[in-house]
């Protein structure tokens, strides 16, 4: 199979005959004017005898205005009493049971609802008491249905009522009303008629969105098949769109739904990036103007219930691919109940898609064209395994690791299994420890008529058994397993894409730690018979839950409210705005500086017209502010107006002059930004930004304004060690994203980074579209917006209470090789005055957690590569969906520890790189000579990873000097600088000695950082400390370390950047 179609799995139920649409209508559960006489007790009701609820109460049925009522009183029972009803009524995840009473008396009242799977009871959804007055009233009382297990999602519910102790409560009526936030019963398509590639401009006609057309504009239809509610059209188009960045693909895509009735009917989208979804020639979902907003697509993005009349319905949709990806996500019911439960392929650690047929394969299959049938798109090439009667064969990479259970990553194999014929016998997935010879082995055991048997064996011994009624082939399998031996097991059913899930637990992956552990596949027949497998999409790799769980134990504390000055937080930073100018000791300017004014208390940014060349022609620039001082921990408010204009946005946010690594000099947290914010949509954006390993991380949320623009609002954000909260008005900016488990504006250290260097302040105003930046447009006048800004605080985040941690022994080596281990231990201790203890540790790595402990001692082993790092949170990609590097980046370490209350401590930095596999050689074949100036721009040859580090292109290309590689050099100055970029100067050191070292340098107000210098990649000897100037250059600054010694001959300087500067000669001077 050419595209992945296998990255997530839903769990589904087989359920879909229960199905119905959105239940307003209340129907009566007790009828008290109907009575049971055996019972004594309303048809349908028994007293509960259980422990708690005995003696029973008294019950009689008095007459009020000439019909019956229940009359419960003389309760003595512990629990008071209960009346059971065991009337099942359909209940769905995430439907909401509302039950009614009509009554009157003293005490309170109870509602208990326990939910079912078939005819499995399952649990207590919820109990819930209310009080009862002396008049009648209707009392409503609300729950939310969920599954209680993963194998058996609950299918109905029953209803309790009973009252507390010494209650006295009379009884009209009790009744039940379902509202479903998922409606409808028809199976939602996998299989689609697309037309592509389409031009994004063509509009069908009203008929061609009411059936699927033999042709669209003259565009032939083709099949292309969704799984699991995706779909990736990566493949699909010949190459690059027309729009910015690749984007701007355009496909048309049919499909029809067949009812059996009129019913409401739920769907789901989500794509990267535009989309049309249309139900019999109505737009039903819309994002064709202002994109999807939210990334990685997921089908829980936009929702829309619409009537669906019986008989036929065409679903028509227009997707236009964006810059990221070229996913479309697309479900109906079925998906939406059940999303959350979902696992998606994050990382494919080997995969095979049959498609080169010349491979040599274990096994030897035959590999054959796909058929293309009413479960399938083909054509796509598939493998036919043969055992008569065993066949042994295995992945082409048979060892794996188990990803680290800080990651939330589970190991995973994936297959579709399209044919499973011949005697009975069994496939058998193997994982085996071949130090000690312990194994799991999963096992599909074919029986008749393609029924499926699931067994789980450890040891040659069986721990469990899965029935799979059904015809089920072909399907798609998932195996997934986490470190502490969770495992689940999902079939997918590929010709109608109904799901059955089995979970259980594995002492085999639970104790096989950072062992290497082996993988193989077995084909058996029965009694010496013949069994053939046809197969596709062979893959193992690491999968993570579709709704991100907390894995470890962390503590984030989320303030629903917060007020810094109640929480007893200092007040640092206090500006006004009183006066007519920025105080110079607190703020700096950057960008035009007219477009900057303090007047009338406020600070005023807008854009403001500059010279430009051309008649009748004007240009816009507009201006920031800067604090000079950088600021920890906090909490960081503005009361402002946001622009109301469009062409230009504003921001404020937080910044170190350089992002390029969160414990050395920085990130940027975005505590709002407004790109999106027009007058009928005001949408503020939140971005989170910061490189790891070279490669930028981004997290954005995005939250609509709750008023008129023309408003003061109040935004902060709360930045603590392992959360950062942003605020509205004082209260927590609700807000959900696909990358988060949070339903708040909120960016954590478990799933995504953390970081402690002290930030700046910035407020910001930039003018774009349709005024161009700094372009000339044919406009005159003023502009007619103003950016607005009241005051500026920040208020220091508390340490007193902080927990104690150190470093147990420093390892000073900065160099190592690829693989090499060195241990990082900590020591910790509770605070002095809370005496709290701690409750766990954690690694960090740039920002990222890569392990943890929940004991002491605080040890880990680390080593750089793959093995170690493969299934952390460092190597998970934001959204770039680019691989963060791992060889020769500078890597930054810091243990934290959490005590029971949540406060949290970090121990210093150890920082670590991985030496170069190869050697760098002079530039030119000519090596630099000490004592004497020492040019940087002439660093060794041998490329990128080996002479420097840099991935960009020569930034200086002006200058014509070293133009196709990486380093930013003119030939005089290294600019553009990025924390971890290094070069090799290969030296000739003609007299050993002690030497005084100064460095040219340049640094503007909010930026600057050090400079690390290290002799032949062994022995760090020296580090300049490069402090901006104060002012707005690049240049005229010195930095000097004394008594450096250098051995005689030649050597290797390796210089490392940490922050953001630009830098030039250095003078080795021998000292007398």
């Amino acid at each position: 199979m050419k595209a992945g179609n296998m990255k997530t799995f839903l769990f589904l139920s087989l359920l879909t005959s229960l199905f119905m649409g959105l239940g307003a209508d209340e129907i009566t559960i007790m009828d008290v004017s109907k009575i049971n006489p055996k019972h004594h007790l309303p048809t349908g009701w028994y007293l509960s005898k259980l422990r708690g609820f005995t003696p029973a109460p008294k019950v009689e049925f008095p007459e009020e205005n000439g019909k019956k009522v229940l009359h419960i009183f003389d309760v003595k029972g512990s629990g008071g009493c209960r009346f059971d009803c065991y009337t099942k009524h359909l209940a769905l995840k995430g439907d909401k049971i509302i039950l009614y009473a009509e009554v009157r008396g003293t005490g309170k009242g109870v509602f208990t609802v326990q939910a079912y799977h078939q005819k499995k009871w399952m649990g207590h959804i919820g109990i819930k008491d209310f009080p009862v007055t002396a008049d009648w009233q209707k009392v409503k009382v609300e729950f939310t249905v969920n599954d209680l297990a993963d194998n058996w999602p609950t299918t109905s519910v029953i209803c309790m009522f009973g009252t507390q102790k010494d209650a006295d409560i009379y009884v009209r009526s009790l009744s039940l009303e379902r509202q479903a936030e998922i409606a409808g019963t028809a199976r939602f398509p996998n299989i689609w008629t697309a037309f592509l590639p389409m031009d994004r401009n063509y509009s069908p006609t009203e008929k061609e969105l009411t059936e699927i057309p033999a042709e669209l504009n003259g565009v032939k239809p083709r099949k292309i098949q969704f799984s699991a509610g995706e779909h990736d059209f990566k493949n699909d188009f010949p190459g690059p769109g027309p729009l910015e960045y690749g984007s701007g693909n355009c496909a048309w895509l049919y499909a029809a739904v067949d009812c059996d009735k009129d019913e409401d009917y739920t769907i789901g989208a989500g794509a990267d990036w535009w989309m049309q979804v249309n139900v019999n020639g109505k737009p039903v979902i819309d994002t064709l103007k202002v994109g999807n907003t939210l990334h990685p697509p997921r089908l829980t993005d936009h929702k829309a219930t619409v009537r669906l009349k019986r008989g036929r319905n065409i679903f028509a949709v227009k997707y236009v691919t964006g810059a990221g990806s070229a996913i479309l996500a697309l479900g109906g019911p079925d998906q939406l109940r059940w999303n959350g439960q979902a696992l998606r392929m994050v990382e494919e650690l080997w995969k095979d898609d049959f498609e080169n047929a010349e491979t040599k394969r274990a096994g030897a299959p035959q590999v054959i064209q796909g058929e293309y049938s009413y479960a399938l798109v083909g054509p796509s090439r598939q493998a036919v395994y043969t055992a008569a009667p065993k066949l042994v064969f295995a992945p082409g990479r048979t060892e794996f690791t188990m990803p680290k259970i800080a990651s939330g990553k589970m190991f995973s194999m994936t297959q579709r299994l399209v044919k499973f014929e011949g005697d009975e016998g069994k496939l058998s997935y193997r994982f085996l420890d071949p130090k000690n010879g312990k194994d799991m082995v999963l096992e599909l055991i074919r029986k008749p008529d393609d029924q499926l048997t699931i067994q789980v064996s450890e040891n040659h011994k069986t721990v469990q058994t899965f029935s799979c009624p059904g015809k089920l082939f072909p399907l798609d399998l998932m195996f997934a397993v986490n470190a502490i031996g969770d495992f689940k097991i999902i079939l997918e059913t590929l010709a109608d894409s109904s799901v059955q899930s089995f979970s259980g637990k594995s002492s085999f992956f639970a104790g096989i730690d950072e062992k290497v552990f082996q993988a193989e596949a077995i084909l058996e027949a029965d009694r010496g018979g013949k069994i053939q497998l046809t197969a596709d999409d062979w893959c193992y790799g690491y999968a993570m839950p579709e709704q991100i769980k907390k894995v470890i134990p962390m503590d984030i504390r989320i303030d629903q409210t917060f007020d810094p000055k109640k929480a007893g937080w200092k007040l640092v930073l206090d500006e006004e705005f009183n006066g007519t100018e920025l105080d110079p000791k607190i703020w700096f300017r950057t960008g035009e500086p007219a477009a900057v004014k303090v007047r009338n208390g406020m600070l005023e940014i807008t854009p403001v017209k500059v010279k430009a060349k051309g008649k009748d022609m004007v240009c816009y620039r507009s201006g920031a502010i800067s604090t000079i001082k950088h600021f920890p921990y906090g909490y960081f408010e503005a009361r402002l107006r946001f622009r109301r204009h469009n062409g230009w946005n504003t921001a404020f946010w937080l910044y170190g002059g350089q992002t390029g690594n969160s414990f050395l000099d920085g990130m940027e947290i975005d505590i709002y930004e407004d790109y999106y914010v027009t007058k009928e949509r005001p949408l503020l954006d939140f971005n989170f930004h910061g490189f790891v390993g070279r490669v930028m991380k981004s997290w954005n949320y995005v939250s609509l304004i709750p008023g008129s623009l023309e408003d003061f609002y109040t935004i902060g954000c709360k930045w603590t060690p392992f959360e950062i909260t942003y605020y509205l008005n004082g209260k927590a900016i609700k807000s959900t994203a696909n990358h988060s488990p949070h339903k708040t504006v909120t960016y954590d250290a478990l799933t995504h980074r953390n970081g402690f260097v002290p930030l700046r302040i910035s407020l910001f105003g930039t003018v774009r579209a349709p005024y161009g930046k700094g372009q000339p447009i044919k406009s005159k006048g003023k502009f007619p917006d103003v950016f607005k800004v009241d005051y500026v605080r920040y208020w220091a985040y508390p340490h007193d209470k902080d927990p104690v941690v150190r470093l147990k022994k420093k390892d000073d080596r900065l160099l190592i090789a690829p693989g090499e281990k060195f241990e990082i231990e900590a020591v910790a201790s509770p605070n002095p005055k809370t005496k709290l203890p701690i409750k766990a540790a954690y690694l960090f790595d740039s920002g990222c957690i890569i392990d943890y402990k929940d004991k002491p001692p605080y040890k880990f082993t680390v080593s750089i590569d793959e093995k170690y790092y493969s299934g952390t949170n460092y190597m998970r990609t934001g959204r770039s969906r680019e691989k963060p590097n791992l060889k020769a980046v500078l890597h930054a370490y810091s243990i934290f520890v959490q005590d029971a209350a949540g406060k949290v401590a970090n121990s210093e930095v150890v920082m670590k790189m991985t030496r170069p596999e190869k050697q760098s050689t002079p530039y030119q074949g000519k090596a630099q000579v000490i004592p004497g100036k020492i040019n940087p721009c002439l660093y060794d040859e041998g490329g990128n990873g080996v002479a420097y580090l840099d991935d960009k292109v020569n930034a200086n290309k002006k200058s014509g000097f070293r133009v196709n590689e990486g380093v930013d050099a003119t030939g005089a100055v290294i600019g553009h600088v990025l924390t971890g970029e290094w070069v090799n100067l290969t030296v000739d050191i003609r007299e050993a000695g002690r030497y005084k070292v100064t460095m040219d340098y340049g640094a503007p107000n909010g930026f600057g950082g050090s400079m690390l210098m290290i002799l032949d990649d062994r022995k760090l000897i020296g580090t300049f400390q490069l402090p901006n100037g104060g002012g707005t250059g690049w240049g005229g600054l010195k930095s000097t370390l004394d008594g450096i010694e250098l051995p005689a001959g030649r050597h290797v300087v390796k210089l490392i950047a940490i922050g953001a500067f630009n830098y030039s000669y250095l003078d080795f001077q021998l000292e007398k």
